[in-house]
C-alpha cells in the first residue's frame, strides 16, 4: 500500500505525463542529488567562467578594438556603426551567436564590472558601453584612441 512516505524514495527516472493538448512531456523527478553533485556543478561553472575569461582576455589582447555585442541589441548596432563611420577596424564578438556567450558575458562582468553589452575595448583598455563610446567621440577623444591602438591608419598629411 502506498502512503505519503514513498515520495522520498523516488527513482531518478523521469515520469511521463499527459498535458492538456494531448501531447506527452517528461516530468523531472524531484530528487535532491546531494552536496557532492551541487559542489561538482559549482566547480564546473567556475571552470567555464575561467575559460571564458581567458578567451575574452585573449581576444582583447590580440585585437586593437573588440566589441562584445549581441546581434539584436540597438546600442551594439550604434557602436558598430560609429566605429565603421570612423573607419576603424574592429572585432565584433556576437555573444548571442557564441556557444559560450553567456559565460563570456559573466566573465566580462566579473572582469570589468559591466554586465551589459556593448562592452568595448580599445588598445586592451576597457572603454565601457554605448554611452561611454559616444561620449568619447563627442569629446574628440575616440579617434586618437583608435589611432593609437592601430585601428585607424595614421594620416600622412603631417
Amino acid at each position: 500500500m502506498m502512503d505519503g512516505s514513498d515520495r522520498f524514495f523516488r527513482t531518478s527516472e523521469p515520469t511521463i505525463t499527459r498535458s492538456n493538448r494531448s501531447t506527452y512531456r517528461r516530468k523531472k523527478s524531484r530528487i535532491n542529488r546531494g552536496p557532492k553533485d551541487q559542489k561538482r556543478k559549482k566547480e564546473k561553472k567556475k571552470d567555464q567562467r575561467k575559460m571564458a575569461l581567458a578567451k575574452a582576455k585573449e581576444l582583447v589582447s590580440s585585437n586593437p578594438v573588440v566589441v562584445f555585442s549581441k546581434s539584436y541589441c540597438p546600442f551594439c548596432v550604434t557602436v558598430k556603426q560609429l566605429l565603421t563611420q570612423l573607419g576603424a577596424t574592429f572585432k565584433a564578438i556576437e555573444l548571442d551567436n557564441e556557444s559560450d556567450g553567456a559565460q563570456i558575458q559573466s566573465a566580462l562582468a566579473e572582469w570589468t564590472g559591466q554586465r551589459t553589452v556593448p562592452n568595448v575595448f580599445i588598445g586592451g583598455n576597457h572603454i565601457g558601453g554605448c554611452d561611454d563610446t559616444k561620449a568619447l567621440n563627442k569629446q574628440g577623444k575616440l579617434v586618437p584612441l583608435l589611432t593609437e591602438a592601430g585601428a585607424i591608419a595614421k594620416s600622412s598629411s603631417s
